[in-house]
């Protein structure tokens, strides 16, 4: 595998972590581990950093910070497993413990962690070729920490203090040790796995309008509230008597005739 290949699979996989697991690229830049855990076809990325930007306290900043992000999507292939698989060989190469920065003019691998900056040009060029050279202008690598975290924001799937956790924060009333407790965040996967279906799905359009999102949501409303008066009037309908109703008085007959039997036994 050439270096070139394997700068853009672990540059490419870097900017899908920082996505899924709503970190900062200097926070990518600061991770002490990182590993794949895989179980049949479902594949997390995890992650440890004992520095972040909002450590604060001397306690916070010795902590390790756990990131976990979904690794493969569907049937897609894992993109987990090449991202770190890229990096772990890219590490063995340079020997230094983070992905450094390229020199493209000379080939070569530099001696520096990778810049936001340099990120940002290979997320746009990334971009490119879907989106266009205008439409790519706006976005940088500060843009993949709120991908996932607006995505959740426009269902009502998590709660405000799961998608302030999600975002590696936590609000006072909320504090505790479970911000570095690994299955705290494991636990928000599943419903960060639930949206990714929901776009999947066609339920959740990130792209649409505000307008637009809203008349889907009003019209999912109508059809539930439809199915309620459905339900409703089934049980309320008198008229029919229900197959449980019948059972019943299959079984009240049958304890009837075995009592009448009984009765008149000498």
């Amino acid at each position: 595998t050439s270096n070139t290949n394997l700068l853009r699979t672990a540059v490419s996989g870097a900017l899908l972590f920082c996505v899924f697991a709503s970190a900062r690229w200097s926070d990518f830049a600061r991770l002490e581990h990182i590993w794949v855990d895989r179980h049949e076809e479902l594949v997390l990325v995890e992650a440890e950093s004992s520095k972040h930007k909002t450590s604060k306290s001397k306690e916070d900043k010795t902590r390790l910070l756990p990131y976990t992000a979904l690794g493969k999507f569907d049937s897609d292939d894992a993109w987990g497993e090449s991202f770190v698989n890229a990096l772990n060989e890219i590490k063995e190469i340079t020997g230094r413990p983070f992905l450094p920065s390229w020199n493209d003019r000379a080939g070569t691998w530099g001696v520096s962690p990778m810049t936001t900056a340099e990120a940002s040009l290979f997320l746009k060029e990334l971009l490119e070729p879907a989106l266009g050279q205008d439409a790519i202008a706006q976005f940088s690598s500060h843009s993949c920490k709120p991908t996932v975290l607006t995505w959740c924001g426009m269902t009502d799937v998590f709660t405000r203090e799961e998608r302030t956790m999600l975002g590696h924060h936590i609000e006072a009333s909320t504090k505790s040790a479970t911000t570095y407790n690994r299955d705290a965040q494991l636990l928000l996967q599943v419903k960060v796995a639930k949206v990714l279906q929901m776009i999947g799905e066609n339920e959740l359009d990130p792209d649409a309008s505000r307008a637009a999102r809203l008349s889907r949501m009003l019209r999912s409303e109508l059809q539930e509230n439809a199915d309620e008066e459905s339900l409703e009037s089934d049980f309320e309908d008198t008229e029919v008597a229900s197959i449980h109703s019948k059972l019943q008085d299959r079984k009240s007959t049958r304890l009837n005739s075995s009592h009448v039997k009984r009765s008149r036994m000498p």
